[in-house]
């Protein structure tokens, strides 16, 4: 779920996204980003513009204007398997993907790699289930870091 800067209530569920206009769902169509059956993550940037991963399917950058999608793009990432998406407090997009992360501030973008010096960390609780945490505060300003220092 995200809330946009009109105070808009999204939320996506397998493959549908949904727009709370209280005191009900709105469900908009969204087939044609092609993103598959499973969506995974919802972030909205500092522009206002959602941002959308598939399970396997990538992601798309939709544009919207008073509540509907005006139009979108699928960004061209060094990998479909995005296995996280978020925006951290200054609107800037996160996106792990299974070689790397990426960072977009709306005008440009940055992929670190284990080459940066990146350590993709897994965790396993006590029934033996792994995890990955990426975002232990909450906020993918402290998302990576290196030998050089945190990105």
């Amino acid at each position: 779920m995200a809330e946009d800067s009109n105070g808009r209530i999204w939320a996506i569920s397998g493959e549908n996204l949904f727009r709370f206009d209280d005191p009900n769902f709105t469900q908009l169509d969204i087939s044609i980003a092609k993103l598959g059956h499973h969506l995974e993550d919802l972030a909205i940037d500092k522009s206002g513009a959602m941002w959308i991963n598939g399970n396997g399917g990538g992601i798309a950058r939709f544009q919207l204007q008073h509540g509907n999608i005006t139009g979108f793009s699928t960004p061209h990432l060094s990998s479909n398997e995005v296995v996280f998406l978020r925006a951290d407090s200054r609107g800037w997009v996160w996106f792990g993907e299974d070689h790397g992360v990426e960072v977009s501030d709306g005008r440009s973008s940055r992929r670190y790699t284990a080459g940066d010096g990146l350590v993709w960390a897994t965790y396993s609780d006590a029934r033996g289930d792994i995890t990955s945490e990426h975002f232990p505060h909450g906020d993918a300003t402290a998302l990576a870091a290196s030998r050089e220092g945190e990105y």
